[in-house]
């Protein structure tokens, strides 16, 4: 899917995700979906997340195999538009919700609103062994979750504790100067890794900048609200914030530290 603009109207609300409604696969692998330089202009308003999202059904723990991805770059999401509108859903995102992906070179402006895993750009991932990653974006908008694991970029890891060896998301080059509110887990970069006890797979948090606000009552970060571990596979660095953005540090709490490692 390339080179498309979509536009709702002022009464209109798109009563799924914006551009695909639902990414599934158990036991396919390759390319899901290609999603290239598709901009939500301003005014469109959507019940889920910006473009796309998977839903789970035959299986318990994913919608599709961690080997089924879906590749978005270049996409937009303008000032004006309003994801998640009604503000009752989990998993919201400004660009993807729950996915397994790599979005490189996105931009959202949008007002992203949810209760549990919510995210500028990404919501979470949905499968503990596949790949998912936000590198080279930016978020200018404001998140607004009631729940739990809010962030500019991403929401939360991996949402089940039955993976606590699973992957982490990658964060690469990121920006964000819009504003990020929650209640518990909550940070300007990723809200939360609630289950990812012993990381067993090398994941970057790297050179991303917040300079936005964010804000919450439990678990806040500039960068990462809540971390369940970290371990010598995570390389969290480079990561630059605001003295003033409403976080006292960069990662907000981390539940365990594998001390035989720097």
């Amino acid at each position: 899917i390339k080179n498309l603009n979509i536009q709702g109207t002022e009464n209109m609300v798109f009563e799924d995700h914006g551009l695909i409604s639902t990414v599934e696969g158990v036991g396919l692998s390759g390319t899901a979906a290609i999603i290239d330089h598709v901009t939500l202009k301003s005014g469109t308003k959507t019940t889920k997340s910006g473009l796309v999202g998977a839903t789970m059904t035959t299986n318990p723990y994913a919608a599709a195999s961690g080997g089924f991805v879906t590749y978005i770059t270049n996409c937009v999401v303008e000032e004006g538009c309003i994801i998640g509108v009604n503000g009752d859903q989990d998993k919201i995102g400004g660009i993807a919700g729950r996915l397994i992906c790599e979005i490189d070179n996105c931009e959202v402006s949008a007002t992203v609103k949810g209760k549990n895993f919510v995210g500028g750009i990404l919501a979470t991932c949905d499968n503990a062994m596949g790949p998912a990653g936000v590198t080279n974006s930016a978020f200018h908008g404001t998140v607004i979750s009631t729940g739990r694991n809010a962030g500019g970029i991403v929401g939360g890891g991996y949402e089940n504790e039955t993976a606590p060896n699973g992957m982490r998301i990658k964060l690469e080059n990121n920006t964000v100067d819009g504003t990020v509110k929650g209640v518990k887990n909550v940070g300007g970069i990723q809200g939360g890794d609630e289950f990812v006890a012993q990381s067993w797979g090398a994941t970057s948090v790297i050179n991303n900048t917040f300079t936005g606000k964010v804000e919450g009552t439990e678990n806040v970060g500039a960068i990462i609200g809540f971390y369940d571990s970290l371990n010598k596979f995570n390389n969290v660095s480079g990561n630059l914030y605001a003295a003033d953005c409403g976080a006292d540090k960069g990662i907000g709490a981390v539940k365990y530290i594998d001390t035989n490692y720097a």
